[in-house]
C-alpha cells in the first residue's frame, strides 16, 4: 500500500537539533559529517550532536525521543485511537546489505534518487516510514512522532487484531536477516525501550515483537540474526 499524508502533527520539535552516537565504553564522544551525508539529493534536514554512552538515559516527551536526530517524514497520519500498545522491530538497509549510506533516511523522507542503484527500482514511488532507525554504530534517528501513525507494518495482525500501524510503534535496525546486529544497536535499543515503555505502559514485554511475527509469510525481519533472548534479558535488567 502506498500511503500519503501531509497532516500537521509531525512538525519539528521545539528543541535544538542534535545527533547522538553510542560510544563503546562511554569514554569520549564520536562524531562524523552525518548532516552533510543526509543533505545529498535535497534530503530534508537532519541535525548533528553526540550521545555519550556514559549517560545513556533517554526520555520520550510528547512523542519525541530527546536524544535522536529529527528527520521528519511526510509518511504518517493520525491514529484512529490514542492507544499505543505494541512495539515492532524491523530491519532495513539500502541498498540491501550496505550500511551507513544515508539512503534509508532519504527513502523515509521521499527524497531517494532511485537512479542511484538498480535495486531502487523495486521501491520507486513507495511511501513508507518508521518511527525510529538505529544505524550500525548506534546512531539514532526519528522520522515520525510516536503519537502519530507511521507506515511501517503494512498488512499485519497481532493477537487477533489487524492493522498494527494503528496501535504500534516501529523501530528499524540497520541490518539484514542473516548478519549479526551490533553491540551499539542492542545498547541503544534497550535504552529506547525503557523510555518507550515509561511513556506507553501498555507496551509490555510480551507486546514487543518482530515484523516477521505480525506479517508471517510476507516479512522475515528482523530475522534469525536478531537475538531475542538478549533483548528480553536487557529489558529485564536494563543492560546488554
Amino acid at each position: 500500500m502506498r500511503e500519503r499524508s501531509f497532516s500537521g502533527g509531525n512538525v519539528t520539535p521545539n528543541r535544538p537539533s542534535v545527533h547522538f552516537y553510542a560510544v563503546s565504553g562511554g569514554l569520549k564522544p564520536v562524531s562524523r559529517p552525518t548532516a552533510e551525508r543526509l543533505r545529498l539529493n535535497g534530503c530534508g534536514f537532519c541535525g548533528d550532536g553526540i550521545w555519550n554512552k556514559r549517560n545513556p538515559g533517554l526520555k520520550l516527551v510528547n512523542g519525541v525521543l530527546d536524544e535522536a536526530v529529527w528527520c521528519p517524514s511526510p509518511n504518517f497520519g493520525p491514529r484512529p485511537a490514542a492507544e499505543v500498545s505494541l512495539l515492532v522491530i524491523h530491519n532495513i538497509s539500502l541498498p540491501p546489505g550496505q550500511f551507513g549510506t544515508g539512503c534509508v533516511q532519504r527513502f523515509f523522507q521521499n527524497c531517494l534518487d532511485t537512479s542511484e542503484h538498480p535495486w531502487f527500482a523495486n521501491i520507486e514511488g513507495v511511501q513508507v516510514s518508521s518511527h525510529w532507525l538505529i544505524e550500525r554504530d548506534g546512531s539514532l534517528f526519528q522520522f515520525v512522532n510516536a503519537n502519530d501513525r507511521a507506515w511501517h507494518a503494512g498488512v499485519s495482525t497481532f493477537d487477533g487484531r489487524n492493522n498494527c500501524n494503528d496501535f504500534s510503534l516501529g523501530i528499524e535496525l540497520e541490518g539484514t536477516d542473516d548478519q549479526a546486529y551490533t553491540e551499539q544497536q542492542y545498547e541503544v535499543l534497550v535504552a529506547m525501550i525503557a523510555a518507550i515503555r515509561e511513556a506507553y505502559p501498555l507496551i509490555t514485554p510480551d507486546r514487543i515483537t518482530g515484523h516477521e511475527h505480525i506479517a508471517p509469510g510476507r516479512k522475515t525481519d528482523p530475522g534469525p540474526a536478531f537475538d531475542w533472548a538478549r533483548l528480553r534479558a536487557g529489558i529485564t535488567t536494563g543492560d546488554v
